[in-house]
Formats: structure tokens, sequence, C-alpha cells
């Protein structure tokens, strides 16, 4: 029973920084924007418009926090790794399955945390972002096909 609640519990955590890191994300992340302004840039008939629209580009540029948007990568990846933690705990879940998630969080963290610490460790950093990328898929596949033969079987029974 103390072990379900604290499988709980971590579970709460991890949903909770996941939800918080994606709306860190999206609220810092100035792709959207600037995707709608190069719509606007293609369609504007003007040179006056072009740099009014240049001008907000730049504005879009300036208002990037790319530590905000470093931060929520963080925070998602700390909670890959607490959900794929209580995944290794589970008996729903194979321990490959797991283990993997648990790779894609701890690879995201330590990427950015090489990143900050010199620049020396840039190519490492670059190197385990993608393998969290990488680790991320195949934990989400391995993850979907699960629940899905799950959901498969219990339509049958």
């Amino acid at each position: 029973v103390a072990l379900r609640r604290t499988n709980e519990a971590i579970m709460i955590v991890g949903t909770v920084l996941f939800l918080l890191g994606i709306a860190v994300f999206f609220s810092t992340n100035t792709a959207f924007p600037m995707l709608s302004l190069s719509g606007q840039y293609e369609a504007a008939k003007t040179e006056a418009e072009r740099a009014m629209l240049l001008a907000a580009s730049q504005t879009m540029i300036t208002l990037f926090k790319v530590n905000a948007f470093m931060v929520s990568y963080v925070i998602v990846s700390a909670a890959w790794l607490l959900i794929a933690a209580v995944m290794l705990r589970s008996k729903v879940f194979s321990k490959l399955t797991a283990v993997v998630g648990i790779m894609a969080g701890a690879a995201g963290i330590v990427a950015e945390m090489l990143e900050h610490i010199s620049e020396t460790f840039h190519t490492i950093a670059i190197f385990l972002y993608f393998a969290a990328i990488v680790f991320l898929l195949l934990w989400v596949v391995l993850s979907g096909r699960r629940l899905y033969n799950l959901g498969a079987n219990s339509h049958k029974a």
C-alpha cells in the first residue's frame, strides 16, 4: 500500500512537472508568432509593411528567452524521468520501456547541464540531446504499444 501511494505521488509530481514544462515552453517560445509574421511578410504588398513586419520579427527574436526555454526542457525531462521510474516498478510495463524512458529524461537533463558548464562540452551535449530524442521516441512507441495491447485485451475480456 505504501509503495502504491509513493508511486501515485511520484506520478502526480511527474504529471504536474510535465504540464508546467509545457506551459513554460509555449509561453516563452516565439516560434509560433514568428511563423505568423513570416506569412504576413510574404503577403505584404508594400515596403512599409515589410519594414514593420521585420521590426516585429526582430522584437520577437529579442523577446525570446532561451534560458526559460531550456528550463522548460529540464522540467519536462525530469517529468519523463519520474514517470519512467514509476514504470520501472510497475508490472504493467517492461523493464526495457522504463529504462528507455529513464535514459530519455537523464540524457536531456545531463545535456542541458553540460551545455552550460563549459564550451568544451558542447559536442557531448549535442550528442546527448539527440540521444534524448531517440530514447524519447522509442519510449513513446514502446509505451504506446503496451497501452494499445492492454486496451485490446480489455475489449476481448
